[in-house]
């Protein structure tokens, strides 16, 4: 699934609720790891999933027709989240 939030509405607390709110889910359905992608090119991002748990573990590419964008391949351990 992805998932985007416009600029605009990047403030109050929404990334936050919609971040805790899908590690929840996953704790729920025992899940050990939360995985996302987000664009390396996105300091934003990045720094908000960094200040909350994940860790960057790689790299992959996203594809758009003939255009390849790096993505930064990042993980939160469920089980040991100091990890």
């Amino acid at each position: 699934m992805t998932l985007y939030v416009r600029p605009r509405r990047q403030s109050g607390g929404r990334g936050v609720a919609l971040l805790r709110r899908a590690v929840e889910f996953c704790n729920g359905i025992s899940g050990e790891n939360v995985w996302l992608k987000v664009n390396a090119r996105n300091d934003r991002a990045i720094d908000f999933y960094l200040r909350h748990g994940f860790n960057r573990i790689g790299s992959t590419h996203f594809r758009i027709g003939e255009q390849a964008y790096e993505n930064y391949v990042m993980k939160m351990d469920l089980r040991n989240p100091a990890d």
